[in-house]
């Protein structure tokens, strides 16, 4: 049978106005500003035409049984890609 942890009494509002103490400060660094990858991804929702998500969908199923797993999200990524890299 597990030992319960120790629980600590609530803090004080002095303690938690004054911060965590030197201990938590002390083991870890502050965390350095890091810039985002170029190729980090957000979420957007799009409406798209009921073909084009057939399409999507067969796509990314084909290219996965060949080249591994492959999503909608890589191909629309792959398209806008050569779009922007092809206009003049």
């Amino acid at each position: 049978m597990k030992a319960k942890p120790v629980m600590r009494g609530k803090p004080s509002l002095d303690e938690f106005r004054a911060g965590p103490s030197e201990e938590q400060t002390s083991s870890a660094p502050a965390p350095a500003a890091t810039v985002p990858a170029p190729s980090e991804r957000t979420n957007k929702t799009i409406r798209i035409r009921k073909t084009f998500e057939a399409k999507l969908k067969e796509e990314a199923f084909v290219r996965s049984k060949t080249e591994g797993r492959v999503t909608e999200s890589d191909i629309i990524d792959e398209a806008l890609e050569f779009y922007w890299s092809h206009k003049k």
